[in-house]
């Protein structure tokens, strides 16, 4: 792959974004991405850690945006990439000008999740987005296009669905689950799960973990949330 065919993916940042064919030949080439990853040299942009983000986030989503069709392995490879390289950052700004740039659901639960929650950029730069709207219809013409969110007036994908779903958050849940792309809605719901219950194994706990998502999330996806829960524990 070359520097023009990482734009393409990096800018994109979800599948849904990119031809099929493109995605399937990007899944292909993965060694040469987690290269690419690892070293940040070559044709890639550069991977500077203490730069702007700017710097850094074509990588980042060059590889989420093919992280759904990862192995477990591959997914783990990855994951730990960006956790060898976050370590040498200060936490804060890990959270701050990394975390909060990454777009693939699955792929900012799982470092997020392998952290234990240490790298975990929150809703506050996200939230400004929705905060004063007083409709849906408004902040949607706004913000999404097909039913996903244009890539211009959203940074993270995954960030701004999970708090849109938050109702301590956001008042617009249900309208946002209504024009959502479903496939995008389950990847986000089981990025939930997995921020929620992954690592506990004591079931009482990881039953009222589930319940204090239940009360925050809309009630159309708690039969979802359920399932990527057993997922996990099967």
């Amino acid at each position: 792959m070359n520097h023009n065919e990482l734009k393409i993916l990096g800018e994109a940042g979800l599948y849904e974004r990119v031809d099929k064919s493109f995605v399937d030949k990007a899944v292909r080439n993965f060694d040469f991405l987690i290269y690419k990853l690892e070293d940040g040299n070559g044709d890639a942009p550069e991977f500077n850690y203490n730069s702007h983000p700017s710097k850094n986030v074509c990588l980042y989503n060059s590889v989420g945006a093919i992280y759904p069709y990862l192995n477990n392995q591959q997914k783990k490879e990855v994951v730990e990439v960006h956790l060898k390289r976050f370590k040498i950052i200060e936490q804060s700004h890990v959270n701050h000008n990394h975390m909060r740039f990454i777009r693939e659901p699955l792929l900012l639960a799982d470092i997020c999740a392998a952290s234990k929650s240490y790298y975990w950029p929150g809703f506050d730069n996200e939230s400004d987005l929705w905060e004063d709207e007083k409709n849906f219809s408004y902040l949607e013409k706004e913000i999404m296009e097909n039913g996903l969110f244009k890539t211009k007036k959203v940074k993270s994908d995954f960030l701004v669905a999970y708090g849109l779903l938050c109702a301590d958050l956001s008042k617009f849940g249900e309208d946002y689950i209504k024009i959502v792309q479903p496939e995008f809605l389950d990847r986000v719901l089981e990025g939930i799960v997995t921020i929620t219950v992954d690592g506990i194994r004591n079931k009482r706990h990881v039953a009222k973990e589930m319940a204090a998502l239940r009360k925050r999330l809309p009630k159309s996806t708690h039969e979802k949330l359920e399932e990527f829960k057993k997922m996990m524990f099967n």
